[in-house]
């Protein structure tokens, strides 16, 4: 990560044309893509500003900026980053699906319940993730070791979950117990290794470097 401070004056003179935040929030986001960047966080006169508050200042005049300390990411790195991070994820959560399978099985339903509404949150966030990170692939020219693969268990995924879903609203716990233990964990198995090894691929053709992973 790195960060970089722009001052008042600085803003005065090279974005006399950005008449709101929103404006200059835009042009500066602009600047950092053509540079192979993307900003991840700010802060404004020495306050973390989030995207709420991106909003709601949205179309606040600039004078009230003193400074804005940028933190940006390599755009590239970024992916791959949210690659490792993505695979230590989905490890925890085949071990979460253990746990859950196991209070069905000993008939802790009440238990049972409340965990696999957090957790099949946690499997649909995970495969909302894995699409987006596919899609950022696509957006920096990173090509897939196998392209078939990666939506074929991308279909897998999808339709466990779907089974997961369709097993727990008519209350079936037992072939939950099953989806969860065996069919979930199963795929979750090939996300890793399918992930893993498009890792490795990349940072074999020197794509990934261990300074700019952290």
């Amino acid at each position: 990560m790195k960060t970089e401070v722009i001052t008042k004056n600085h803003i005065q003179k090279k974005f006399k044309t950005c008449s709101t935040f929103g404006d200059l929030i835009s042009s500066l986001e602009e600047i950092k893509e053509k540079e192979g960047n993307v900003i991840c966080g700010m802060r404004i006169n020495g306050q973390e500003v989030s995207l709420d508050d991106e909003k709601s200042m949205a179309l606040s005049g600039v004078d009230f900026i003193e400074t804005i300390e940028l933190k940006f990411e390599n755009s590239r790195d970024l992916v791959f980053n949210t690659m490792s991070s993505l695979i230590s994820f989905l490890q925890e959560l085949r071990k979460q699906s253990k746990v859950v399978a196991l209070s069905f099985r000993e008939g802790h339903h009440k238990d049972g319940i409340q965990q696999f509404a957090q957790f099949i949150d946690s499997c649909e966030w995970a495969n909302d993730s894995l699409f987006e990170l596919r899609a950022a692939f696509h957006s920096q020219d990173i090509k897939v070791k196998s392209e078939s693969l990666w939506i074929s268990t991308s279909q897998t995924f999808a339709g466990v979950l779907k089974a997961m879903i369709g097993t727990f609203e008519v209350r079936d716990y037992v072939l939950l117990a099953d989806l969860l233990e065996y069919e979930l964990t199963e795929v979750i198995d090939y996300w890793v290794e399918l992930l893993q090894g498009e890792f490795d691929h990349n940072k074999r053709k020197g794509l990934i470097s261990d300074s700019s992973l952290g």
